[in-house]
């Protein structure tokens, strides 16, 4: 499970919105400049009787974060894979060797693009069903 600690921001009909503080650590980080996760906003679609500006921590199940992982990097492996078999011994079977393999990469290289707009179709459907637990807490943490 995936922990981070945050402010909220505000409690809506849309759920509850957490601003994620950046731990103490991140001072110290050689990637702080291009890290996003310090100062970004999630929203919890849950509504949790929170008051603004109260701590809290943000926690993220393991399901969640291989579920995704699955999606976005499943489904285009998948989609390569399948297209470059599929088009080198079913589609142009009937070619030459070399005209084969450079129609199967291209077919292959087309089902991968083609899955990215799969995989950004799911996640606008996943972002609901992300599963989040907010739990108060007296302060955040000093890492």
């Amino acid at each position: 499970m995936i922990e981070e600690y945050g402010v909220v921001e505000r409690v809506s009909d849309d759920g509850t919105v957490v601003r994620i503080t950046a731990p103490a650590a991140c001072d110290r980080c050689t990637i702080r400049e291009s890290c996003h996760a310090a100062g970004k906003s999630v929203t919890v679609p849950e509504i949790y009787e929170l008051q603004p500006a109260q701590p809290v921590r943000l926690c993220i199940s393991n399901a969640s974060i291989l579920g995704v992982t699955l999606i976005t990097y499943g489904i285009p492996f998948v989609a390569l894979i399948g297209g470059l078999f599929g088009a080198y011994f079913a589609l142009f079977a009937g070619y030459g060797e070399d005209a084969r393999i450079l129609l199967s990469v291209a077919v292959g290289v087309a089902a991968l693009l083609l899955s990215g707009f799969a995989v950004a179709r799911i996640d606008r459907s996943m972002v609901r069903r992300f599963r989040y637990a907010l739990e108060p807490v007296a302060e955040i943490p000093q890492f």
